[in-house]
């Protein structure tokens, strides 16, 4: 995979690239929900949509730094597929404390930039970036109203594949799951496509900042999933089309194709909604999850 120019000097040590920003990451968000308490309750509704915005730009931090150098080694492949499965056997077989959400985020983001790249690598040019965009696009805003993303929230197992983040607003800013771990992997398809192509790296964050805050802004004023792919795909296409622009043969094949996509998955998934028997309403836990551990028993319970 071509790189750019400095990438020699910041690919060297891809573990250092990797896991000194995703330390900050992790410093930044036990920070936020440990001192919490600090911030007056009347100021909380107002500080949570800021501290969501600091932390997905925390989170585009790393993923730019970690992604900088434009490639990984084997080793990190093998890094990238054990942070995964230790993701998933810490989902398994820990509750879900505010302390174990944190420990899997960081697991889960740790493979992103690596899978990330492996991604990249399919794409042959840069003008068809756009083609794929569209195509993630779609497949993933069905997947929020129709498909797997709208399965696993119903179920509650999106706690399996999301990145926590601590949630300000509330008393206690326990961590809970908000952006699936697929979202910062198509970021850092993004950002190592900028340097694979030699596109200018730039407008890279400014970009994905203003994608993640119109898909930020959309969640908090609807009330409801949004499919974050549309939004900073959105954004990165409006900032590098001059550098993206496909020609005219590409875009034609791509409208058909989408027409058809598009057709298959409305029907697909009005299909399964329709014909799928209601459920239950789930039951209470009997204790709250979102603590740091195991909470202690009050006197009435002894």
């Amino acid at each position: 995979m071509r790189s750019s120019p400095g990438s020699q000097a910041t690919g060297a040590a891809w573990e250092v690239r990797l896991f000194a920003p995703l330390a900050g990451w992790a410093l930044v968000a036990i920070g936020l929900w440990r001192l919490n308490h600090l911030i007056p309750p009347g100021w909380r509704m107002y500080a949570g949509p800021l501290t969501y915005l600091a932390l997905f730009a925390t989170t585009i931090g790393y993923v730019v730094l970690a992604c900088r150098g434009g490639q990984f080694p084997r080793a990190a492949t093998y890094m990238a597929i054990g942070a995964f499965a230790c993701s998933f056997l810490v989902s398994v077989l820990l509750p879900p404390f505010g302390t174990v959400r944190l420990a899997r985020s960081i697991l889960l983001l740790a493979g992103a930039p690596v899978a990330g790249f492996w991604v990249a690598r399919l794409v042959a040019s840069r003008q068809y970036l756009v083609p794929v965009l569209l195509v993630a696009a779609v497949a993933d805003a069905w997947s929020v109203f129709f498909g797997l993303s709208e399965i696993l929230v119903r179920t509650g197992a999106v706690e399996h594949v999301a990145v926590s983040y601590p949630r300000v607003a509330a008393p206690d800013a326990a961590p809970a799951p908000l952006v699936g771990v697929t979202d910062w992997v198509f970021v850092a398809f993004l950002v190592l496509t900028v340097y694979r192509f030699g596109m200018p790296a730039w407008k890279l964050a400014p970009a994905l900042v203003l994608g993640c805050t119109a898909g930020g802004v959309a969640v908090w004023g609807l009330g409801m999933p949004v499919p974050l792919l549309v939004t900073i795909g959105a954004a990165f296409v409006i900032a590098y089309f001059p550098e993206v622009r496909p020609s005219r043969e590409i875009m034609r094949t791509t409208a058909l194709f989408l027409l058809v996509l598009v057709a298959v998955l409305v029907t697909v998934g009005l299909t399964r909604r329709f014909l799928s028997p209601p459920e239950a309403p789930a039951e209470a836990p009997a204790s709250s999850p979102d603590t740091w551990g195991p909470e202690e028993p009050s006197p009435a319970d002894s």
